[in-house]
């Protein structure tokens, strides 16, 4: 019959035993400092976080939809918005 494995029992290890902290190399710095600077330029444009990756599909999807309309369904679209937002104040 076939044993399950056991465990390896721990061992306390005392302060002197333990591996010390490896340092950071020169190139992981340089990478960690690129991919900041190269978040700040992604803020800076706008395009850094979900938030405004959302707010430009909606403003794309409003842009496209103005597009397709005809000037009576335009007006009589933002007509319709006008009269919701009275409604939410009220």
């Amino acid at each position: 019959m076939v044993g399950l494995v056991q465990p390896m029992p721990k061992r306390k290890i005392s302060l002197g035993e333990k591996k010390p902290a490896r340092p950071s190399t020169r190139s992981n710095q340089k990478q960690r400092e690129s991919i900041l600077r190269s978040n700040k330029v992604k803020m800076l444009r706008g395009e850094g976080n979900h938030a405004t990756q959302g707010r430009k599909q909606k403003e794309e999807a409003a842009r496209r939809m103005l597009e397709r309309m005809n000037d009576d369904e335009g007006e009589e679209f933002v007509r319709m918005k006008e009269e919701q937002r009275r409604k939410q104040r009220e």
